[in-house]
């Protein structure tokens, strides 16, 4: 017991129960995740004793884990909690209607009021990306979009979604669609002349 925090070495020692105990919090995601396996599981009898026997323990690890991130200074604090969910919402609208004037994880974790391990473990949990791979695909997302639905120049696509090197964007845009921009473009308009 030598890892639990003090006040809970005290509560699983206290056999006789002579002492109370009581932490208000909020559940994380991955408990949420149990509750929803909970309710979903679908087998009888002795596969059902074992599932909850097995998530009790699991829910109750994941307390104790929450608990001592419960305790620990704010910006020390990693585990996201499902109230937490809508900051990161947040975040996203922030990062889609703002792309070409984005700042840093720091900046946009402070702005939302994260810290910028929550805001992280946030998108893992949620898309399964980090904040960059998630800025990154929105980026040529919309680049994509803005080639093949309007006239504007590659230059100004680059601008538009917030970088600076148009051979920078040329190549991830490359690793991500197989083509280049100005191929995807061209083919784009043999398209539109073909159907005309």
């Amino acid at each position: 017991m030598e890892s639990l925090h003090n006040g809970l070495e005290k509560l699983f020692l206290d056999v006789d129960a002579k002492h109370q105990f009581y932490h208000e919090g909020q559940y994380s995601l991955q408990l949420a995740d149990s509750f929803v396996e909970m309710t979903t599981f679908v087998e009888e009898c002795f596969l059902r004793k074992i599932f909850f026997e097995s998530i009790a323990y699991q829910i109750l690890s994941q307390q104790i884990i929450e608990y001592q991130d419960d305790i620990k200074k704010q910006d020390e604090k990693s585990l996201l909690r499902k109230s937490e969910v809508e900051l990161i919402k947040k975040a996203i609208q922030i990062i889609n209607n703002g792309i070409a004037d984005l700042g840093t994880i720091n900046e946009l974790a402070k702005t939302v009021g994260l810290n910028v391990n929550k805001l992280q473990d946030g998108f893992q949990h949620l898309y399964g990306l980090s904040v960059n791979q998630y800025v990154k695909k929105t980026r040529l997302d919309i680049a994509k979009n803005l080639l093949m639905s309007t006239d504007y120049s590659i230059s100004e696509i680059v601008y538009k979604i917030g970088l600076n090197s148009k051979s920078y964007f040329s190549k991830i845009f490359k690793e991500e669609y197989h083509t280049t921009p100005s191929k995807l473009r061209k083919s784009i308009k043999k398209i539109t002349q073909i159907s005309l």
